[in-house]
């Protein structure tokens, strides 16, 4: 994208605006202001692909992953959650990967347990996130793959009446 794009002028900015959080427009299509950033790491999650700077969202959005983080770990039996990408510092539309996250208000969580172990900031760029799908078959999930912990998981993070829809 061009320097002058809205890709290009919302993925060059490194930190948010200051004041009140606020969405602006929708998913697809808008920006936020007052973002706040989850940290890299938390007692019960490490946040992926830093060298992007993804990890911004709306204050009540990083709160709810946090305690998904913590839910996991004391009520579906999951060690831990790894967080992908959640918005740019400012939302708005990204140079690659998403035509989402532009408020500040959804964000990929892995479905690959968190290791015992803070992993290093290569290993967060490297890993390949695990894909519930079937390679040759459209949107139909791999029971090879998909797990009753994963199942748990999912189940807990729609049970929360901030949660409007999960994508699998």
């Amino acid at each position: 994208p061009s320097p002058g794009s809205a890709k290009g002028r919302f993925g060059a900015v490194g930190l948010p605006t200051q004041g009140p959080a606020q969405p602006i427009g929708f998913y697809a299509k808008g920006c936020m202001t007052g973002a706040v950033a989850l940290p890299a790491d938390g007692p019960t999650w490490q946040a992926m692909r830093l060298s992007r700077n993804r990890r911004w969202g709306n204050p009540a959005m990083i709160t709810l992953l946090e305690r998904l983080s913590q839910d996991g770990a004391q009520y579906a039996g999951w060690p831990g959650i790894l967080v992908g990408d959640i918005a740019q510092p400012r939302g708005g539309p990204m140079f690659n990967g998403h035509a989402s996250h532009q408020i500040g208000l959804d964000a990929d969580v892995w479905f690959t347990p968190m290791p015992a172990r803070r992993m290093t900031a290569e290993e967060r760029e490297d890993l390949p996130f695990t894909t519930m799908l079937q390679k040759d078959k459209f949107l139909t999930v791999d029971p090879k793959v998909w797990t009753q912990s994963r199942a748990r998981l999912l189940m807990l993070a729609a049970s929360y009446p901030e949660v409007e829809r999960i994508f699998v």
